[in-house]
């Protein structure tokens, strides 16, 4: 048994190989502590061949990781990172290395998925957009704040109230909070479908736009191109940088 791991900013998801074919995934929210979460979920597990690991959490996490996976099992897990081409996928950094590991991952599943141009969008803490080429050259990406993010940082800068809720029933809000809402919501939306426009243009073909993360489903609600989620592109990632898809 060998473990694929997928940590956030504040999302850690798992699941093996198998477990993953068949949709078993495991998803919580960490805040910025794993220990209890390992505690509950993996004590009780038979000590893994190998532990997978795509993390953008910073050192502090990985550390805890590391610490707890070695106490227990007495194995360290293997941390993934940017390449400058893995898995049918050439990165668009100028520097290969500075690109988010979940972004490569999630780009290597999107090539697997896709014969054609792809917009892959992970609608996370952040929300990336990047542009994936049909032969497989990353032409680069979007980094701008998650919806939750967006809405935070404007209330932070100014004396509006907060929205009771991230939900919205179209584009204008009735009052400042929904305004708000719609504001992050509709965007990003629209960031996505140009950088679709984009994509679109460049290649001369009509791309497949894919959605990751805990706010897609919001986003994929109100976006006006046809769209594709799955939740689980760097787990798919994972598998496919390590060649674990025949184990």
């Amino acid at each position: 048994m060998e473990l694929l791991v997928d940590i956030g900013n504040t999302s850690f998801r798992w699941s093996t190989v198998a477990g993953l074919a068949d949709g078993s995934v495991s998803s919580q929210q960490h805040l910025g502590e794993l220990t209890p979460l390992l505690d509950a979920q993996w004590r009780q597990l038979a000590a893994p061949a190998a532990v997978w690991v795509s993390c953008v959490a910073g050192e502090a996490v990985r550390c805890e990781l590391r610490d707890w996976c070695t106490k227990h099992w007495g194995l360290k897990p293997d941390f993934l990172r940017a390449q400058a081409a893995q898995g049918g996928v050439k990165s668009g950094y100028r520097q290969p290395e500075t690109l988010g590991v979940d972004r490569f991952l999630a780009l290597q599943a999107a090539k697997s998925l896709s014969v054609t141009p792809v917009i892959v969008v992970d609608c996370g803490t952040a929300t990336t957009i990047d542009a994936l080429g049909r032969d497989g050259t990353h032409h680069g990406g979007l980094i701008l704040p998650g919806l939750e993010m967006a809405v935070q940082a404007l209330i932070r800068g100014t004396d509006i109230p907060p929205p009771s809720s991230l939900e919205v029933d179209g584009l204008f809000g009735a009052d400042s909070g929904s305004g708000i809402a719609a504001g992050a919501l509709f965007s990003t939306v629209a960031l996505i479908e140009r950088a679709y426009a984009e994509l679109e243009a460049r290649s001369g073909e009509t791309p497949r736009c894919l959605l990751t993360g805990g706010g897609a489903l919001r986003v994929r609600e109100w976006i006006r191109i046809a769209t594709r989620y799955e939740p689980h592109l760097v787990l798919m990632g994972i598998v496919i940088a390590t060649d674990r898809s025949s184990r």
